[in-house]
């Protein structure tokens, strides 16, 4: 009964995980320019955006997916304090996405000449990378960027979506709220 009771917690947050539609690992990095100090920063607005996405031309010149990129890009910049405006903005927001084919081999071992167990994964690579840039002086004051896998999210609207929400929320997170030095 004791090995019951411990393997419920586990079961229970695998069938949540697959009822939510957990997003695959989100591998997030940033970088604050040194001595910039975000709390001056108030407003943005957006720089000429590429709507190319190379590697994948499901997303290349896709109209949705930029459109929602920018969305879910506007509404988590919006939560953290700051204000879009077309009148001289304090940052100029850039963002990049790219997909990319990528192999894994699990079960390798650099030391092993020969791999009896390896297994073959396929899978698509999704990279969002956002800049924000003082738009007075064209510096880079942030950066933000993230990869995950999104194989199963091209072919699905609603999968898409969740997971460019998820990964923006995951990018911004990392910016340093207006309060705080950079």
């Amino acid at each position: 009964m004791t090995r019951f009771r411990r393997l419920i917690p586990i079961v229970g947050a695998a069938v949540v995980a697959a009822l939510t539609g957990a997003c695959a690992p989100v591998t997030v990095t940033s970088f604050t320019e040194r001595g910039v100090q975000t709390s001056r920063y108030r407003t943005y607005d957006w720089s000429a955006v590429d709507t190319a996405v190379p590697g994948d031309p499901r997303l290349e010149n896709n109209a949705i997916f930029h459109d929602y990129l920018r969305g879910a890009i506007d509404r988590q910049l919006r939560s953290r304090g700051y204000e879009q405006t077309a009148l001289t903005p304090d940052l100029r927001v850039h963002y990049h996405a790219s997909a990319t084919q990528r192999i894994y081999i699990s079960g390798s071992e650099p030391a092993q000449e020969r791999c009896s167990d390896c297994a073959v994964q396929v899978y698509d690579e999704g990279t969002v990378l956002i800049d924000l840039v003082d738009a007075r002086t064209g510096g880079l004051v942030w950066r933000g960027s993230a990869q995950t896998d999104i194989a199963g999210a091209v072919a699905d609207q609603t999968r898409l979506e969740r997971t460019i929400e998820h990964v923006v929320t995951r990018i911004l997170n990392t910016l340093p709220t207006r309060g705080e030095r950079g």
